[in-house]
Formats: C-alpha cells, structure tokens, sequence
C-alpha cells in the first residue's frame, strides 16, 4: 500500500507547516492549499484519502469547501478551528464533517485523529448485520444506502456507521461509551458532545419529525436505544 495522500488547507503558512511537517513524519504524502479555492481545484486534480480544512479561510471558507466536496466526494474530512463556535461545529458535522479539532492541537493528537478517521474509513470495525427493514426505514449493509418511506437519503460514513450500529442492537440501551468506541474509536472516550451531534443531524434525516425522534430514543445520563418503527 502507497503512502495516503492528505490535503491540509490553511490560511495560515506556519500552520500549514507545522501539519505537513507532523504528518510526513507519520508516512503521510501531505499536500497543502492556501485558500478554499485552492484546496477544492486540488481535491478535483488529486486522488485524496483525507482532506483538513480549516473553517476561517479567505473566500471560499472551509465549510463552503466541505459543502461543494460532499457534492461529489465521501473522502474522510477534518474540521480545523481556531474557536471554540458551537454553531460550526455542528454545521460541520451536519456538512459530512468526520471530525472536528479545536487549535492549537499537537502533533501526536493530530496524527493519532488522522489514523483513527481513516481507520474508521476503512471500516476497521466490522458491523455483523445484513441489514435492517421496518416499513419505514430501510438500512443496506453496505454502500451507505439508506431508504425512508422509499425514498434514498445520503448518510455520511460517520452517520451510516451510528445508525447501522444502533439499529443492529435495537431495543438494547447503548452507553455513550460503547457508541463512542464503535464508531469513532477509544481515541474519543468520554467526548459524548461528538454523539450528541451526530444524533442530532441524523434524526434530521430519517425521522419525519426529529424534535419527536422515532427511532433514536434518548435514555437520559446512559445513552441511546434504536426503536424499530411501529
């Protein structure tokens, strides 16, 4: 297997630099752009395995970057900020974002999220589930391919592998934790926010009413538990 190509996109040279440098010292082939214009003619021009935007970039920022790829693309994406903005955090995660990091981040941190995001691409953790159909919900093993009431709605990798993990124990509560480290990785213990989120936008999508979830129940101080649909 080749080296993985990465594209960094900061606005920022000594941060585009200080990534480049952590990630070629991991075996990463690390591209790297100035601007979200850049960053989206190189994610046309290059094979990409990961790309990490920043959010704060001149014209085209990196949540318009991130909206204009998930168009045409599901390569692993990482958010970059240099501020703590609860709203674009959650708007990156509703882009199809599959991470977000907070500035400044250190080199082991950074290389350590970077694995963890493509192993998760990968599909290191393999699902035992042939597939889940209720009526209204239907969930394919494979491909991200989701139906509600017949109608195809487009997953992210990250929202796929929730709800296939969810449905694949429905009825059963299932801790932050035990979700945290099948979908995202033991790197993410005790971050249940990044569940919370990702809950959030795909209630969005498959419940025709998601401020009365039909499907992901929430249990108050433990989890989640998976309702097939009555």
């Amino acid at each position: 297997m080749g080296q993985r190509k990465i594209l960094v996109a900061d606005d920022d040279e000594g941060v585009r630099q200080f990534l480049k440098d952590t990630l070629t010292l991991d075996d990463f082939d690390v591209l790297t752009a100035r601007d979200g214009d850049e960053a989206l003619r190189m994610i046309g021009e290059v094979a990409l395995d990961l790309a990490i935007l920043d959010i704060m970039m001149p014209g085209k920022d990196g949540l318009e970057v991130l909206r204009r790829l998930r168009k045409t693309s599901a390569i692993p994406v990482i958010m970059l900020s240099g501020k703590v903005d609860e709203s674009d955090k959650v708007g990156a995660f509703e882009l199809g974002a599959d991470d977000y990091v907070t500035k400044p981040i250190t080199g082991p941190e950074l290389a350590a999220r970077v694995r963890a995001v493509l192993r998760r691409a990968a599909g290191s953790a393999v699902m035992q589930e042939s597939g889940f159909h209720d009526g209204h919900l239907r969930i394919g093993p494979k491909g991200r391919h989701v139906l509600v009431d017949g109608t195809e709605v487009i997953l992210t990798r990250t929202q796929y592998r929730l709800l296939l993990y969810l449905a694949s124990h429905r009825g059963e509560v299932l801790s932050y934790d035990q979700i945290i480290e099948e979908v995202w990785g033991t790197e993410y213990q005790g971050e249940r926010e990044r569940v919370h989120d990702c809950v959030r936008s795909l209630r969005k999508k498959i419940d025709p009413d998601p401020n009365r979830p039909g499907h992901i129940v929430s249990i108050p101080g433990e989890g989640y538990r998976f309702e097939p649909h009555n």
